[in-house]
Formats: C-alpha cells, sequence, structure tokens
C-alpha cells in the first residue's frame, strides 16, 4: 500500500511538477484531442459527400426518366 500515497502523503520533492514534462504532457493531450477532431470531421465531410452524391443521383434518374 506504500505505492498509493495520497497527494497529501507526497514528500514535497515530488509535488514540483518539471515545466518541460507538464508541457511534453500537455502538447500530447492537445494532439490526441486534434487528431480526434480531425477523424470525426473527416467522417462528417465523408457522410455529406455521399448524402450530396445520393441527391444528385436520384436529381439524374428523375431528369433521365421524367
Amino acid at each position: 500500500m506504500s505505492d498509493e500515497r495520497k497527494p497529501e502523503e507526497r514528500k514535497p520533492e515530488e509535488r514540483k511538477p518539471d515545466p518541460q514534462e507538464a508541457e511534453r504532457r500537455l502538447r500530447q493531450m492537445l494532439d490526441a484531442e486534434a487528431r480526434n477532431q480531425r477523424a470525426q470531421m473527416a467522417m462528417i465531410q465523408k457522410g455529406f459527400y455521399g448524402c450530396v452524391g445520393v441527391v444528385v443521383f436520384i436529381f439524374l434518374v428523375l431528369l433521365f426518366f421524367f
């Protein structure tokens, strides 16, 4: 149980975060979030263009047969 210490039980030197390490972790989290947003936008864009393609196809079918 010595590994599961509460934050207030830590030694003072363990509480000081390394600014470069904190910035690196922040950049990693921001990068992961940006990747997720890009993937989501790509999926939305594919769906939008798919719907537009279906509408154009239906319009062409109606145009040729009526």
